[in-house]
């Protein structure tokens, strides 16, 4: 790259800037934290289970409007309460709450049609065996071709071993995910935020490079930022991505 720096990306951030780079007008305004739904076929959609710990409700409610039932399961009753909470303002119902994680869930094996725990088992900060125990089990409680669905920031520096909280290579999560016995995993880098995911980028040559020459054209992307799309470098790019995995 002749020793220039690519521009800055978005820090780790739960509020995005006060314009996204696709110049929406409302940006603050858009939060759909379960977009994702869009891009797989459930087939059956009738159980969820929002393994994440967002106490907003704002995901749950979010699954809720694609799902018959919406359970919940969190670290302890002070999550939960704040979700019922949560839940009882905005009006919509919840089918069971659980205090405990993916060990202590008693549910029989193919209960759910997907399971979504967003950035939680980034932000835990697990080593591969308790990684892998935990994704092992939320692989039994789905049905076949179920979806996972999970979030993570990814590292701002290439190589480096001193992540922050809530950071995960992607290789390491794909390694993870197919050893737990997953299949058709699905790569998506995230823009603005994972708070605010305002769009959703598929892993692909084609893909990115489509989406970094659109932001040049409305003058916002350069010409470093299409050249390391090119080059696969997504992590240098997107603060944050999803992914999905099917049983």
């Amino acid at each position: 790259m002749c020793g220039a720096s690519l521009p800055a990306r978005a820090p780790h951030q739960s509020a995005p800037p006060a314009v996204s780079r696709l110049s929406f007008p409302n940006a603050n305004n858009v939060r759909s934290l379960a977009a994702w739904l869009w891009l797989i076929d459930l087939g059956t959609a009738k159980r969820v289970l929002d393994a994440s710990d967002d106490s907003s409700g704002e995901l749950a409610a979010a699954l809720a409007q694609h799902f018959d039932e919406v359970h919940a399961v969190r670290a302890d009753a002070l999550q939960l309460d704040a979700l019922r909470g949560s839940n009882e303002r905005q009006g919509w119902s919840i089918a069971s709450l659980v205090a405990g994680s993916a060990g202590t869930l008693q549910q029989a094996s193919g209960t759910f049609d997907c399971i979504v725990v967003h950035d939680v088992l980034a932000r835990r900060n697990l080593n591969d065996r308790d990684f892998l125990a935990e994704l092992s089990q939320y692989h039994r409680l789905l049905r076949v071709d179920g979806w996972f669905a999970m979030a993570a920031f990814t590292p701002s520096e290439i190589g480096s071993d001193n992540l922050p909280a809530g950071t995960l290579p992607k290789r390491r999560a794909h390694r993870l995910l197919s050893r737990a016995g997953f299949r058709d995993l699905r790569f998506l880098w995230v823009e603005n935020s994972l708070d605010r995911p305002l769009s959703l980028i598929p892993d692909t040559l084609s893909a990115r490079t489509a989406y970094e020459s659109y932001d040049a054209m409305r003058g916002s992307s350069t010409f470093i930022r299409r050249m390391a799309a090119l080059a696969g470098l997504g992590s240098v790019l997107y603060p944050s991505y999803f992914l999905l995995a099917r049983r």
